[in-house]
């Protein structure tokens, strides 16, 4: 196989990107690495992210954090997470803004929080 460049376009987001693509010899002897892989997925994520943020319009960002203990469940995290972005589109009337929310554990041991970004709930925004 040559190696050959690829682009892939990403217009709702105004972004591109390209890479040289080289063929691999099966058997090369190269061992997995999963850190190299748990790293790589990690890069690929936060393009995907960047790139749902921008084609749709995601300006305004904010933090939820759980007073108290904290929450350290999971599963917990995502109901409350749920029903406040319910109770942000019947605060809108039924209008679904697009969002996104990432969850992070608090480095001091609080437990989880969450990180989002939405799109301008201002008049005019």
């Amino acid at each position: 196989m040559q190696a050959c460049w690829t682009l892939k376009l990403f217009p709702a987001a105004g972004e591109g990107g390209g890479c040289l693509v080289v063929g691999r010899r099966e058997g090369s002897g190269r061992r997995p690495d999963p850190e190299r892989a748990a790293a790589e997925a990690a890069r690929r994520a936060r393009g995907k992210i960047r790139r749902y943020c921008a084609a749709n319009g995601l300006n305004r960002l904010g933090t939820l954090t759980y007073a108290g203990a904290g929450c350290h469940q999971p599963a917990q995290l995502r109901a409350d997470v749920a029903t406040f972005f319910r109770g942000v589109r019947e605060g809108l009337r039924g209008g679904a803004p697009p969002y996104l929310w990432v969850s992070q554990w608090h480095p001091g041991g609080h437990g989880l929080h969450v990180h989002f970004a939405v799109a301008g709930l201002c008049r005019g925004g």
